[in-house]
């Protein structure tokens, strides 16, 4: 049953998307989709849409990370 749900979604999927080269790999590797069947679409965060909040905890103070990082 197991190895007949799998052909079936390796035949019937058109493409299947990975947010990482390394999950494309895998996919890949374990014989889940082809490699022209796999998509990397990154998962980002557009860290423009965020602001400072004024009065907030010093997390950067706290834990010791310099201004240079993006805390999210």
């Amino acid at each position: 049953m197991r190895l007949r749900r799998h052909l079936f979604t390796c035949h019937s999927v058109h493409k299947a998307i990975s947010v990482s080269e390394i999950n494309k790999h895998r996919l890949i590797n374990n014989k889940f989709y082809l490699s022209n069947k796999v998509k990397v679409i990154r998962n980002m965060i557009e860290s423009c849409k965020f602001s400072s909040i004024e009065n907030s905890i010093d997390f950067r103070k706290i834990w010791g990370i310099g201004d240079h990082k993006t805390i999210i």
